[in-house]
């Protein structure tokens, strides 16, 4: 009955397989933000890596802060898009192959 016992499979790791993961993980979604539009993926480090207000980064391009709105969720979109569509691709490549 839940003594504050973790299984420790899950928790340990002896082989250094969850950085792996980690890093690879980090290298996917940086390629697949570098391979936006240059006014999306702007966007997107300056508010989601140098942690700017919308405003702020409204300001720092000259543009409205309706246009950083949109290529934010622009990105979004397309980003999430490309996951569904690899997810997609991986799946009906394991059916062809049973």
């Amino acid at each position: 009955m839940g003594q504050g016992f973790v299984e420790a499979s899950s928790s340990l790791v002896l082989d250094g397989a969850r950085d792996i993961e980690t890093r690879t993980l980090a290298n996917q979604i940086l390629r697949r933000v570098d391979a936006l539009p240059e006014a999306q993926r702007t966007v997107v480090f300056l508010t989601y890596v140098e942690g700017l207000s919308y405003r702020e980064v409204a300001d720092l391009l000259a543009i409205p802060i309706g246009t950083v709105m949109s290529r934010l969720a622009s990105a979004r979109v397309r980003l999430a898009s490309e996951d569904h569509s690899n997810a997609a691709v991986r799946v009906g490549t394991r059916t062809r192959d049973v």
